[in-house]
């Protein structure tokens, strides 16, 4: 996974040092309210994450490892369906209520909201390649007239998705490997748009 991860940043070699990404988890399934000790569990997989070889292989690249924001848990109902807007609105309605923090800045490329999607809500096709697969995007948070001839490069909310697929046995080993690369994902975005 970091030799991809190394062969994809590659390609754009910053001149300058990204500033240090930031990584906000988002965990929107009800099991993390009843179950505090898997996001205790999540956030610790990904300091250590954050820590490893994988990420000091990328730091070469003008990419500094990331750190880790307070965790956020909606208490939000699940969509059975849940699209592309429909996220990024929710995400913009959490970030502009401040119930998730920080709020991105104008010119912010370097803030990453992880989203791990509940198990009750279906991504549709077009949103993933299969309902189970985790995808990137990124918009504007603030959505006023001034700004909505801004182009995609100048995004400043970025987030990843990963559908979360399991609560039983060990969630994090069922889970650690696509929101590793949910994340390289992510963050050769952020070194892209810098």
């Amino acid at each position: 996974m970091a030799k991809n991860a190394v062969r994809v940043a590659e390609q754009f070699n910053p001149v300058s040092a990204l500033p240090e990404p930031r990584v906000v988890p988002i965990y929107w399934d009800p099991h993390f309210r009843k179950a505090p000790a898997d996001v205790v569990a999540f956030d610790e997989f990904l300091r250590t994450l954050f820590r490893s070889s994988w990420m000091s292989e990328l730091s070469s690249y003008g990419l500094l490892p990331p750190r880790l924001l307070k965790s956020f848990t909606p208490r939000d109902e699940a969509p059975p369906m849940l699209t592309r807007s429909a996220l990024e609105n929710k995400l913009v309605d959490w970030l502009a209520s401040g119930a998730v923090s920080p709020k991105p800045k104008r010119a912010d490329r370097s803030l990453i909201y992880l989203v791990l999607t509940p198990r009750a809500s279906k991504l549709l096709p077009r949103e993933a390649k299969r309902p189970s697969s985790p995808y990137q995007a990124s918009t504007l948070f603030e959505r006023d007239s001034v700004v909505r001839g801004v182009s995609a490069g100048e995004h400043n909310l970025l987030y990843t998705v990963v559908p979360l697929r399991t609560t039983d046995g060990e969630i994090l080993e069922q889970h650690s490997l696509p929101v590793s690369q949910a994340l390289t994902q992510a963050l050769v975005r952020c070194v892209r748009k810098h």
